[in-house]
């Protein structure tokens, strides 16, 4: 019998590695840069060497390693994500970065201090938060005087990436949830493709 417990555990195991190692394939895919455009998204946000940067839902770490690189050694980048196995992969593809801080979250509270961040970044991740409403309030108290809310994510029609078009949001509502809590809409750029790209003053 034990054996019997031992074997399912295993086979649980290896199933839940495949899964996150499809998730790791998606996320890191080199196609992912042609619509994602992450040099110019970084760009975009006009990082400066010192910053601390928020990357809620971090996955892999496509955009905090870029963030990390563009704040540099006197910066910071905390690096959060609700999946352990996420953080590990993270911190496997950037043994190097020294200024990466990978934080498990919860859905509902991205525990960060107040005052403590000048930039938070959000991309494809809304579906997942909880009260979104009351999680940008949270975030809204961690930034500080200046900082800034991004929101990055996918446009709510079919698509030939992101969850289905049921579970997306739509911009109005991205935006109408995001001054619920405070934020004023700074800019919204629209280079690309596939996403909405919102800036929110605090």
């Amino acid at each position: 019998m034990r054996g019997a417990a031992v074997a399912l555990l295993l086979l649980a195991t290896a199933a839940s590695a495949g899964r996150f190692d499809a998730y790791f394939a998606e996320l890191e895919s080199p196609d992912r840069a042609g619509w994602q455009q992450p040099a110019r998204v970084v760009e975009t946000l006009r990082l400066r060497a010192g910053m601390t940067v928020a990357d809620v839902g971090a996955g892999t770490g496509y955009f905090a390693r870029r963030f990390a690189a563009a704040v540099g050694p006197t910066g910071k980048v905390l690096a959060l994500d609700i999946e352990p196995e996420m953080l590990e992969e993270l911190r496997r593809r950037a043994p190097d970065a020294t200024n990466i801080e990978t934080r498990r979250a919860e859905p509902a509270d991205p525990g960060l201090a107040p005052a403590s961040v000048d930039v938070v970044f959000i991309c494809d991740t809304g579906h997942h938060l909880h009260d979104r409403v009351r999680y940008y309030g949270k975030l809204r108290r961690a930034l500080r005087r200046g900082g800034r809310l991004v929101l990055v994510d996918f446009y709510k029609r079919p698509l030939p990436v992101g969850p289905p078009v049921q579970e997306k949001l739509s911009r109005a509502e991205t935006q109408r949830e995001a001054e619920a809590a405070g934020f004023r809409l700074r800019a919204s750029h629209t280079f690309l493709t596939h996403q909405y790209f919102l800036e929110f003053a605090r």
